[in-house]
């Protein structure tokens, strides 16, 4: 339902579970439908719809969830500057 509302108002009715498949599938019928910009539109604006329900989830990346390694010592056991 969510994503019908991004489509173009000429694109059927989607209903269901899109794989990469039937995402890829999607893009090109709109591509060959209605041309690049209107499919180039249609991208973004799945795109943007993702971002915000992203952001309502409340999914995000903390710092503390990145690795980062100790700083490596050269050969005369000091520090490498970066």
């Amino acid at each position: 339902m969510i994503l019908n509302d991004v489509l173009p108002e000429e694109m059927p009715f989607v209903n269901g579970l899109l794989k990469k498949k039937g995402l890829t599938q999607l893009v090109q019928y709109c591509y060959l439908r209605f041309g690049l910009q209107v499919t180039v539109k249609m991208l973004d604006e799945v795109k943007n719809l993702g971002f915000l329900y992203a952001t309502r989830a409340g999914i995000s990346i903390g710092w503390t969830t990145w690795w980062c390694r100790p700083p490596s010592r050269s050969w005369s056991g000091t520090p490498k500057s970066w």
